[in-house]
This record gives C-alpha cells, sequence and structure tokens, in this order.
C-alpha cells in the first residue's frame, strides 16, 4: 500500500493534529511546572502521544471498513478500503493497531499507576469500534460521542501530570474546561456539516443520522444553535480577559470573524462538495482556536 494512500485511511492531517494539541497543551500548561525536562517526562509524552494517534488511526480503519458500501456512494474518489486496499488487510492493520495501543497502555500504566488515563485509553477503543458498528446511525448520540473524543485530547497531558499540576495555584483548569468545551461544541457542529455531506450515501444505506431523522433544513437550524454557542464562548472568554494582551483579544475578534463567515456558508450550502470544503475548513478554524494557547 502506499503512503498516499494509507495517509487517506488513517487520516492523517487528523493525527497531526491530534500530536500537535497535546503537545501545544503540555508546553503552555505542563512544561513550566516540571521541575526539570528529563528523559522520562519527555518518553511519558511520546508514548501518550504515540497511543492517542494509534488509537485514532485504529477507529478511523474499522469505521472505514464499516462503511464500505456506504463510502462507495459517499466518496467513491476517496475511498481506501474495498477499492486499493482489500478488507482483509485493512482488519489486520486495524488489530495492529489495537493490540500495539493495549500494550503502550498496560507499560504506561505500569510506570505512572494512572488508572484514570489507562481506563480512557481502553474506554477509547471500545466507543470507536461500538461507534463504527452502531454509534454513527444513532442521531446526536454518534456525533456527541465523536465530540467527547475530541474534548478529551485537551485533558490528556494534565491527566497524565495530574500529581505535578494538582499543587499549582495557577488556573490551569479553567483554561482546560474552556478549550475542551471550544473543541467539543467546533466537533459537534463539523459532525453536523459531515452528516448532512454524506446524507445520500446515508439514507441508502439505512442510517438514522440527524439529517435524515429531522430534515436538513432543521438539521441547519441545530448548526446555527451550535454557532451561538461558540459565540458566546468566545464573548466570555474576550470578557474575562478584557485586560490581558491586547493581541489576545484582537485574535479572539478574530475567530468570532471566523464563526460568522463558517455559518453563513453553512446555511447557504447545498451540494455534497459545498458541505466538504466547509468542512475542511471548519477543521482549519479548530486549529484556529486551539492556537489561542499560544496566548496563554
Amino acid at each position: 500500500m502506499k503512503f498516499r494512500q494509507l495517509s487517506v485511511l488513517i487520516r492523517l492531517p487528523n493525527l497531526i493534529i491530534a500530536a500537535l494539541t497535546i503537545l501545544l497543551v503540555y508546553y503552555k500548561l505542563i512544561f513550566p511546572h516540571l521541575i526539570l525536562s528529563d528523559a522520562i517526562h519527555n518518553s511519558l509524552l511520546l508514548l501518550e502521544i504515540t497511543n492517542i494517534v494509534l488509537i485514532m488511526a485504529g477507529g478511523y480503519i474499522f469505521n472505514d471498513i464499516c462503511d464500505e458500501s456506504i463510502d462507495s456512494i459517499n466518496k467513491p474518489n476517496r475511498q481506501v478500503v474495498g477499492i486499493q486496499l482489500s478488507v482483509r488487510k485493512a482488519l489486520r492493520l486495524y488489530w495492529f493497531s489495537l493490540g500495539l495501543t493495549f500494550a503502550i497502555t498496560i507499560f504506561l500504566f505500569t510506570i505512572t499507576r494512572n488508572g484514570v488515563l489507562a481506563l480512557i485509553h481502553l474506554l477509547a477503543m471500545a466507543v470507536l469500534f461500538w461507534y463504527s458498528k452502531h454509534g454513527k446511525g444513532l442521531p446526536l448520540l454518534g456525533n456527541i460521542t465523536v465530540a467527547l473524543l475530541s474534548a478529551l485530547l485537551i485533558a490528556i497531558p494534565p491527566l497524565l501530570y495530574y500529581r505535578i499540576l494538582s499543587s499549582s495555584q495557577d488556573s490551569w483548569r479553567e483554561i482546560v474546561l474552556l478549550f475542551m468545551a471550544f473543541s467539543f461544541v467546533t466537533t459537534l457542529f463539523r459532525e453536523l456539516i459531515k452528516d448532512l455531506e454524506d446524507l445520500e450515501g446515508d439514507q441508502i444505506s439505512g442510517l438514522d443520522t440527524i439529517p435524515i431523522k429531522w430534515s436538513p433544513v432543521k438539521t441547519k437550524i441545530l448548526g446555527i444553535f451550535y454557532s451561538f454557542i461558540l459565540i458566546l464562548l468566545l464573548l466570555i472568554t474576550i470578557f474575562f480577559l478584557s485586560e490581558s494582551d491586547k493581541y489576545m483579544i484582537w485574535y479572539l475578534v478574530g475567530l468570532l470573524i471566523s464563526i460568522l463567515y463558517l455559518t453563513i456558508h453553512f446555511w447557504l450550502a447545498k451540494s455534497p462538495n459545498e458541505f466538504h470544503s466547509l468542512s475542511q475548513y471548519f477543521k482549519l478554524f479548530m486549529i484556529q482556536g486551539l492556537s489561542l494557547l499560544l496566548f496563554f
């Protein structure tokens, strides 16, 4: 299998974004509290990032295995499993990633004795399996599941180094919760866009997604509600940071303009291609929002 095919199968850009998100949270919130930046801390972080990337990659592979017939309708030009890679080989890749993830999870637990983090890893694997088999066909619940997993990425470094952070007087908890909320709502909105993009194939396959259950118009109204929550989050952040760095305030204003622009295009979009482009723009918006951590 060529690298390009593999990168499409495991959604390489998403994995890179996840890894960079964990690194950013680590260096802005955890690193200042470390007495020494020794090899142990760096190795733990590298193992944790590797584990998260493997969990996500395995989830994407299994999702494409389950969606083989749906993808032939929704994205025939981007389908890998069943066209460029056999289902059997894809399953082998999935079980390999699962086994490696399980091994790293056990190894991390023996070093850190962090049962909460180990449980999150195991639950994430189970939830992604359930989502691919059953969850995506459940209106709203499937989207909430993906959004929760996305938000949990922000919490990974604080959970890994909780003993170090627990004695800190900094407002790291509030910062983590704020960015988790941003990631959660943004992912909810993006999943809604993807549901609208995949409407035709999902209908033929008998899935019961939000646009099918409620109609595309009502789905767009729900998207406007998500946009309102995002705008509210940004306005609250601006209010509490009104006396902070003026560049941060202007950055937040830029985020407000971005979400307003994307919301207008979301309401006007009609074709699968328009929704696909919008989904990619939303990914950039999420990166833009998470980059706000650089100002803290």
